[in-house]
């Protein structure tokens, strides 16, 4: 089974995917677009690199190729994923090309956790929006809903956000 962790920014996602790949020794795939973003803004001299409709394309399409290594029949822990880039596009340019429902309609199972923005903003190079977290917690699960995707909303601080991680887990793997 697949399990996601998404959500707005500096929600907790990577800490949380680290925490939980400790405890139940599944692998994570880290957030693609991260390292992609961090790369190109060392490659310009320029100045800040501005991300460009292309990126997210090739984003979608690394995003398809790292999931084939993922086997249906094993636990895999996703920082992110093509809902992520979705969201993003449709912020930044307005409706999705074909390719991301294209995308979409590929994917394998999985289980969401929407990682709730209850945490305290924490500035980095890479994030753009500190004060819509919420509004954009809201796009996250109006696609989740829309989309009929299972998930959960995982929420608190530190040790307790894994355990509430972890009880989600436990109930969707024995109910």
């Amino acid at each position: 089974m697949i399990w996601v962790l998404t959500g707005p920014e500096s929600s907790g996602k990577t800490t949380l995917a680290q925490a939980l790949s400790e405890q139940l020794r599944w692998p994570v795939l880290p957030e693609l677009a991260r390292g992609y973003l961090a790369q190109r803004a060392t490659d310009t001299a320029q100045g800040p690199y501005r991300y460009r409709p292309s990126d997210l394309i090739a984003l979608v399409q690394a995003q398809q190729g790292q999931e084939t290594q993922v086997h249906n029949t094993d636990h895999h822990i996703l920082d992110t994923d093509l809902l992520t880039l979705t969201i993003w596009w449709q912020e930044k340019y307005g409706p999705v090309p074909a390719l991301f429902n294209e995308a979409w309609l590929s994917q394998s199972p999985r289980m969401y956790l929407l990682c709730r923005p209850d945490l305290p903003w924490e500035m980095d190079p890479l994030r753009e929006n500190p004060n819509d977290r919420e509004r954009l917690f809201g796009l996250y699960e109006q696609q989740l809903r829309r989309r009929d995707c299972p998930y959960a909303i995982c929420e608190g601080e530190g040790a307790s956000r894994t355990e509430n991680a972890l009880a989600i887990i436990r109930q969707a793997l024995n109910p």
